[in-house]
C-alpha cells in the first residue's frame, strides 16, 4: 500500500492563509493525479482547509490535531513533525495488517510540492523494494518561468517502506509536543521524523538500501513565503547544499532547466 503523508500549517501560524490552502490544493491535485489509484493520502492540520475539488473521500484522510500556535523556528518544525507523526499512526491503524505482511509505503509531502503521476503505479509495480528516492528532482521558485534540475533538494524525497514498530501505536501527551528530549526520542524511533536527508543513509545502516525511481519524483517550490526550511535562523538547510563550482555550472547550465509548462 502506497500512502501520501502530508502535514498542513494551521491558520493562525500564517498571515497568508489563502496562499497556503491553494499551494496545498496543487500539491493534492498533483497527488491525485496518480496513473494508479492504489494509494490514500492522510493529512495532518488543525482545520480542515477548503477544497477546490472533490476527491476519493474513502482515499484522503484529514487528521485534525489540536496543537498550540508554533512561535518559533523550532517549534514549527515539530508541529510539522508532529503532524507527520499523527498521519504515521493513522496508517498504523488503517492498514496494520498490511504493515505486518510486507510493509507500508509512507511518502511526507511538504504541502507546497508537486509529485510525480507515475509514484503509486511504480511503487506498487516492485513491492519487495525498501523505499524508493530519485536521483534528482526539479526546483522551482514560485512565479518563475522555469525549473531547475537539482540533486536531493527538499523534504519531498523519501518514499520509505515501515513495519509496525515504525508506526507509532500511541503518542505523549500533545503537551509535550514540543518538548525538546520527547522530540528527540521520538525522532530516533520513527523514520517519519527522521530528517529527509538522513533517512537515506539510516535505511542503509539498518540493511535496507533504497532503490532509485526511474523518474524525477518531485517539483521542490520555494519563494511561498511559507517554507520552513527557508526561514531556518542558523541556515543548516542552505548549509547543508553550500555553493560549489559543480553547483554553480548546474544553477548556469542551460541544460539542466526546463520551462514551467501546464503540464
Amino acid at each position: 500500500m502506497m500512502c501520501f503523508a502530508i502535514a498542513l500549517r494551521g491558520k493562525a501560524s500564517t498571515d497568508k492563509w489563502d496562499s497556503v490552502v491553494r499551494d496545498f490544493n496543487n500539491t493534492l491535485h498533483s497527488v491525485f493525479n496518480q496513473t494508479c489509484d492504489d494509494f490514500h493520502v492522510f493529512v495532518g492540520c488543525n482545520e480542515i482547509p477548503e477544497l477546490s475539488e472533490q476527491y476519493d473521500e474513502r482515499r484522503l484522510h484529514f487528521i485534525q490535531v489540536n496543537t498550540p500556535v508554533p512561535r518559533t523556528w523550532q517549534e514549527k518544525c515539530r508541529d510539522r513533525s508532529w503532524k507527520l507523526l499523527n498521519c504515521a499512526k493513522a496508517i498504523r491503524e488503517r492498514f496494520g495488517e498490511l504493515s505486518v505482511r510486507g510493509g507500508v509505503f509512507v511518502f511526507p509531502v511538504d504541502a507546497d510540492d508537486y509529485v510525480n503521476c507515475h509514484i503509486a503505479e511504480y511503487v506498487k509495480e516492485h513491492p519487495d523494494a525498501n523505499g524508493f528516492k530519485s536521483k534528482t528532482g526539479y526546483k522551482w521558485v514560485k512565479n518563475r518561468k522555469m525549473m531547475l534540475i537539482t540533486p536531493y533538494y527538499g523534504g519531498s524525497m523519501n518514499i520509505m517502506k515501515m513495519y509496525p514498530d515504525e508506526l507509532p501505536e500511541t503518542l505523549p501527551d500533545i503537551s509535550l509536543c514540543f518538548d525538546e528530549k520527547t522530540s528527540a526520542e521520538l525522532g530516533a524511533k520513527y523514520p517519519i521524523k527522521w530528517f529527509d536527508i538522513d533517512v537515506e543513509g539510516k535505511y542503509a545502516a539498518l540493511g535496507r538500501p533504497l532503490d532509485r525511481l526511474p523518474f524525477r519524483s518531485t517539483i521542490y517550490v520555494l519563494g511561498t513565503g511559507e517554507n520552513i526550511s527557508e526561514k531556518d535562523p542558523q541556515n543548516k538547510h542552505v548549509a547543508s547544499k553550500r555553493i560549489h563550482l559543480i553547483a554553480f555550472l548546474r544553477k548556469i547550465n542551460p541544460f539542466d532547466k526546463r520551462v514551467l509548462t501546464a503540464r
